[in-house]
């Protein structure tokens, strides 16, 4: 493997240092450069350690928070600032570790989430599904009001037309009758 934690889970082993900079950095990063990668390591209080390892090319790196199954320490860790804030500006992740930082603790969250829905109310999975399957329901019956409603409008055009039609017959029936009953008296 290209990087792994330590025996004690305290440091992160870059085995491959070369290696790590060609695959992993570009996924993260807009470089293939480890030294620029140390450097943003460095800006988040990571330190190099010695390597107690006889394979002279891995490097580790150590935090007091970035521990192996720890994932409560990853919101502590910081990137050092001027500012006394040491907030991130405009809410974005500024550099690429920031944007690791992030997207682990999102997931996180969302696992504690799911897991946490699933432990104490197993019935409210069920709950959404029966309100999907309502929404279906009353997406599919407003579909059919909506075509009975155009076939209603339909009829009521029609039932006008026939309407003006009789009105007109009408008319030619109490013109006729006219007709006839003058030339009767003639």
């Amino acid at each position: 493997s290209i990087s792994r934690w330590s025996d004690d889970g305290t440091k992160v082993l870059i085995m491959d240092p070369a290696r790590f900079a060609v695959e992993i950095c570009p996924r993260y990063f807009r470089h293939r450069n480890f030294n620029s990668f140390t450097r943003l390591l460095n800006m988040y209080q990571f330190h190099k350690v010695q390597n107690a390892s006889p394979d002279a090319k891995v490097v580790c790196f150590a935090h007091f928070h970035f521990l192996r199954d720890k994932k409560d320490g990853l919101s502590k860790i910081q990137r050092k600032s001027s500012s006394s804030s040491g907030e991130v500006e405009g809410g974005q992740p500024r550099t690429g570790i920031e944007a690791l930082v992030a997207r682990d603790v999102w997931e996180k969250t969302n696992q504690e989430i799911d897991q946490m829905q699933k432990r104490l109310r197993p019935e409210s999975l069920a709950s959404v599904s029966t309100w999907m399957r309502k929404v279906l329901d009353l997406e599919r019956e407003t579909k059919q009001l909506r075509e009975t409603n155009h076939r209603l409008r339909q009829m009521e055009k029609d039932r006008a037309q026939l309407c003006s039609q009789i009105a007109a017959q009408n008319q030619l029936i109490l013109k006729l009758r006219a007709e006839i009953q003058q030339r009767k008296k003639d």
